[in-house]
């Protein structure tokens, strides 16, 4: 007979053995983990893979260990049924591993990696050792200390000025004053160890030095290039010759440097790594090691070798074809960051009651590159390079300092929801020497099991935005939630929406969805008229769950005049001591219309301010002859002053004389009239205008190179002249009141007219829209109505593609006239959808086209910067139709307001 204390004993038993058979018979089906485990290199390890294995099998995974030997053969990653591995060494990774890694990733199969970099440090086998790229096989065989440096190769501008002797207490000192083509300095090395070298080095950079470009040359001739970032601090590199690129040498582009062959190493800058401006770096300690690694054996190995990248982004079209063995990594480049907290930043399910993490942890920010899309031209779009990557980007922790500042994101997801990797995820912790076994890192293990049950999971959620149509005569919104089973098995999830408008009741309801084995399927769960819509302001959610519960949360929002305030808040910060924001004047005028409507819009004084900067440094740098200086083309060959840039900074100057107040007025008055008689210096005969002062002959085509700067007219192939000058002329008439101004800008406006045989866009719709709301001949007005009507609305109505981003984000400002156009030519439930459906791309803090993504961003290119600027000045009237134009219709009162002797 059992006694009860047995009983209860077996029971308890019975229940263990129930518990692990269940987790047993989940682990066989999907809750399989490997975790890559290599004993030589236990001493870098990113989080110890120990750890890491007994936090998996204590959470119920049937953990599989992997050897490097393993890792690399091919089918065996497949073979084991992992549903994710795991990658415990940093930026340490076989390169023989490409073809089973991307094998096992185009399978579904997913990965966690720790470590502030990844497939950086490459391991290839050397007398039964797995050793990184840049081992270095004994002592130096060479050492540069104590000698001077050769700055004799430079263009433009002159050479650096170089002192020092190169060791730890007197480094080689470079600078240059004016960085305006290239500048290097360097040494003839001499013959370097046959097999390979690795050149060994510190370095550091003043802040405005983010890079330093190294070129090797050979007794051929040939050149070899390799890039490498920089800090203010100083950092040790080692950079095998291997990882030098082929450069502008295509009988070379094949092969590798040869270190016995060996001429010169130089070190340097080029414009595009830093700008233009004063520049410095120092060099210490510098000396050349024989590499452990072979060359033939690195090159040999097909991969993407450490520094490729980053080399290409600065000089691709001179480099011989990237290898198509990219490794499996959108995070390149991030900051480091030391003795930093973690926050959750993201409303996702998987950090869900996560405390804040404390310090000490260092790392890598995870900053997000996926591959760099090219236009047809094959040229990198400068422009939401990611918008085309098929993929989904969840930061789940951000790197805060010692005074809790934001530096970043430090631990994130890669959803793929399409392309090479469909069905795959990654997730990134970018830290290194993490212990998931201390007790203060009990948050981080708890977030790392959470994301290992999510990669385990069948379910992919995708984010999508609201869709746009016309249905009955109407406009409509539509909401859907995509969904993909990464599973040759059906599945069942549960869905919860949730939709919050500002003044309306919120839409709450749940449906259920099931997926086809490894395949897809779209749940529409919400539709509503556009026009009782509150599309400028609402919030749009969806939980998926399964079985053992929430899996993941989408979320889409716009909040218009949030977007606003932040938009002009960042051009306040930019502009705060010259007005200026991107230094290009045609790009920044429209962000100062913003900033004029903005303080419409929200009464505040700071955005006239810096709008009214801006205007008075236009005046400051005015030519002589009254042109505008563009902020770019002066060169050693003269001064480039195009009339059609200058157009558009007068249209800005017009606006800011609408809002001045006595000699500030009076001061832009006098600054127009000037442009004004210097673009009628470039009237023809026929009625058209010039290009301006050009070092190319845009009278020929194709366009021809000038020595010097030539009055170049051609109006006929060149109508953008008009085209972007239009809105001044007529802004200038309305101010003077002048019949004799009024007339020429409407013949301005008919010469254009008749030579428009294509759709308007961006400049060319903005100034007929400022043409038809000042003119006050009702004949005319009615032509401009019927011309925007056919050239502009009806060619807009019908466009399906995402064209806030053609012209390298130029035609944003479509935008501006679709709003005038449904304001003021009637209420088009085709226009309002596509103002509705660009609102969302480009002002939702999820769209991957959103403003968001460019404002925190310390540094933007030309074509982001036109898109906050030219988007902002469209986001207005989005707002408050017309408020961009406000104080212009009342031509009689700013007519009294701004005049005096001068403009009469």
């Amino acid at each position: 007979m059992i006694s009860s204390k047995s009983r209860h004993g077996f029971l308890i038993f019975l229940c263990c053995v129930t518990s692990c058979v269940a987790a047993v018979c989940a682990a066989a089906e999907q809750w399989r983990a490997a975790v890559w485990t290599e004993p030589e290199l236990q001493s870098q390890a990113a989080a110890d893979p120990v750890a890491i294995r007994e936090a998996l099998a204590g959470a119920g995974f049937d953990v599989v260990t992997l050897s490097t030997a393993e890792l690399i053969k091919p089918g065996k990653l497949g073979a084991a049924k992992p549903r994710f591995l795991v990658l415990p060494y940093g930026g340490s990774y076989p390169a023989a591993g490409h073809e089973a890694l991307d094998r096992y990733l185009r399978a579904g199969g997913g990965y966690i990696a720790f470590g502030g970099e990844r497939f950086r440090d490459l391991l290839f086998p050397v007398n039964n050792h797995w050793l990184p790229l840049n081992a270095c096989a004994g002592a130096p065989v060479s050492s540069y200390a104590r000698l001077a440096l050769d700055a004799a190769n430079h263009g433009e501008g002159g050479p650096l000025t170089v002192a020092g002797d190169g060791t730890a207490s007197s480094p080689f000192r470079c600078e240059t004053a004016d960085l305006k083509s290239y500048q290097y300095a360097g040494l003839k090395v001499g013959s370097l160890p046959e097999r390979g070298a690795v050149i060994v080095f510190e370095a550091r950079g003043d802040a405005a030095t983010p890079f330093l470009c190294l070129e090797l040359q050979e007794k051929d001739g040939s050149r070899w290039k390799h890039i490498i970032p920089l800090s203010t601090d100083w950092r040790e590199y080692r950079l095998h010759t291997a990882s030098f690129v082929s450069y502008a040498t295509p009988k070379r582009a094949a092969d590798w440097f040869r270190p016995a062959d060996a001429k010169a190493l130089w070190f340097g800058l080029f414009k595009q790594l830093g700008g233009s401006g004063p520049h410095r770096f120092e060099l210490r300690n510098l000396k050349v090691c024989e590499a452990s690694v072979p060359s033939e054996d690195a090159v040999k190995a097909g991969v993407a070798l450490d520094g490729r990248e980053l080399t290409a982004r600065f000089l691709g079209k001179l480099l011989p074809p990237p290898s198509s063995k990219e490794w499996p990594d959108h995070f390149r480049d991030g900051a480091p960051f030391t003795a930093a907290s973690m926050k959750c930043v993201s409303c996702h399910p998987l950090t869900a009651g996560i405390k804040y993490m404390p310090g000490n942890l260092k790392g890598c920010l995870l900053l997000h590159t996926p591959p760099a899309s090219r236009d047809p031209a094959k040229k990198p779009v400068l422009l939401f390079p990611e918008a085309a990557s098929p993929t989904r980007f969840v930061p789940l922790l951000e790197a805060r300092d010692a005074k809790r500042n934001a530096l970043g994101p430090a631990a994130g997801l890669v959803v793929h929801r399409a392309g090479r990797y469909a069905g795959s995820i990654w997730a990134v912790f970018g830290f290194d020497k993490v212990d998931l076994t201390a007790d203060k890192q009990k948050a981080l293990r708890e977030l790392f099991l959470r994301v290992a049950r999510y990669l385990a999971e069948k379910v992919i959620v995708d984010a999508a935005p609201p869709a746009f149509a016309i249905r009955d005569g109407r406009a409509e919104i539509a909401f859907t939630q995509p969904l993909r089973d990464r599973s040759p098995d059906a599945v069942t999830v549960k869905l919860t929406h949730v939709l919050m408008q500002t003044n309306a009741a919120p839409v709450k309801l749940a449906t259920t969805a099931k997926l086809p084995p490894s395949g897809t399927n779209t749940v529409a769960w919400h539709t509503a008229p556009l026009d009782s819509f509150n599309w400028r302001a609402f919030r749009a959610q969806t939980d998926v769950a399964t079985e053992r519960g929430t899996l993941d949360r989408v979320t889409f929002s716009v909040d218009a005049r949030r977007a606003m305030r932040d938009l002009c808040d960042r051009f306040v910060i930019q502009g705060r001591e010259s007005g200026k924001f991107s230094g290009v004047a045609f790009i920044d005028h429209r962000g100062v219309r913003a900033l004029l409507a903005a303080c419409e819009i929200f009464g505040d004084r700071r955005y006239l301010d810096t709008a009214l900067a801006w205007g008075r440094a236009m005046v400051a740098e005015q030519r002589q002859d009254g042109g505008y200086r563009m902020g770019y083309g002066i060169t050693s060959r003269g001064e480039e002053c195009y009339v059609a840039d200058g157009g558009e900074i007068a249209l800005g100057v017009a606006r800011l004389a609408a809002y001045a107040e006595g000699a500030d007025r009076q001061r832009f008055m006098d600054s127009l009239r000037a442009y004004m008689g210097y673009r009628d210096s470039f009237r023809c005969e026929g009625g058209g205008i010039g290009v301006g002062w050009c070092l190319n002959d845009y009278g020929k085509r194709p366009v021809v190179p000038l020595k010097v700067p030539v009055k170049v007219f051609a109006p006929e192939i060149n109508t953008y002249t008009i085209g972007c000058t239009l809105g001044a002329a007529y802004v200038w008439a309305t101010l003077t009141g002048r019949p004799e101004d009024a007339l020429a800008a409407r013949k301005d406006a008919d010469w254009l007219m008749a030579r428009t045989e294509k759709m308007l866009a961006g400049a060319f719709a903005e100034s007929y829209v400022l043409a038809h709301t000042l003119e006050r001949d009702a004949a005319q007005r009615q032509r401009y109505e019927e011309f925007l009507r056919k050239h502009f609305i009806e060619p807009m109505a019908a466009n399906g593609t995402a064209w806030w981003l053609g012209g390298g984000g130029r035609t944003s400002l479509n935008l501006h006239a679709l709003s005038y156009c449904q304001h003021r030519l009637g209420n088009d439930p085709r226009l309002l959808a596509q103002m509705a459906r660009a609102t969302c791309a480009m002002f939702a803090k999820e769209s991957p086209t959103s403003i968001y993504r460019l404002l925190d961003k310390p540094k933007l290119n030309h074509d982001e910067w036109i898109y906050l600027c030219f988007g902002g000045l469209s986001l207005a009237d989005v707002i408050e139709p017309m408020s961009t134009l406000k104080r212009l219709e009342d031509a009689r009162a700013l007519q009294r307001a701004t005049k005096s002797p001068a403009n009469e």
